[in-house]
């Protein structure tokens, strides 16, 4: 196999990593296999909150008794830059403006205060980005 790196961003891509390395143990017995070692993982996001494993979530990062949970150079949390007061002054950033969905931009800068992702609002996550 070639080298290959599996890009995950946002929650919906985590699980799309986690179902394939959950795959990979099942199938070679552990991400360390000769099968899969040119294989890689990066996670990007804007949320640290999944990526940690703790006792609730445990059982996501496991099967068959083994880890698959992302190690630290396999995800990158990105912070969420002060982008409410972008959003205010939509209009000067013309080529921002047209990614996101003006009828949605009260519940956006709303998320863009109060929370550290994306909050489920794709444009939002596209302009952390």
């Amino acid at each position: 196999m070639n080298k290959t790196i599996i890009i995950g961003i946002g929650g919906t891509g985590l699980d799309a990593l986690r179902f394939l390395r959950k795959l990979i143990v099942e199938n070679h017995g552990s991400l360390d296999a000769d099968a899969v070692r040119n294989l890689g993982f990066l996670y990007l996001d804007t949320d640290p909150s999944e990526i940690v494993v703790n006792k609730d979530n445990k059982g996501k990062w496991e099967v068959l008794g083994k880890s698959i949970a992302l190690s630290p150079s396999e995800y990158k949390i990105m912070s969420s830059p002060d982008i409410a007061s972008v959003i205010k002054d939509i209009d000067s950033y013309p080529h921002i403006k047209e990614w996101l969905p003006l009828s949605d931009l009260d519940s956006i800068n709303k998320s863009a205060k109060d929370t550290p992702g994306a909050s489920q609002i794709r444009p939002l996550g596209r302009f952390i980005f």
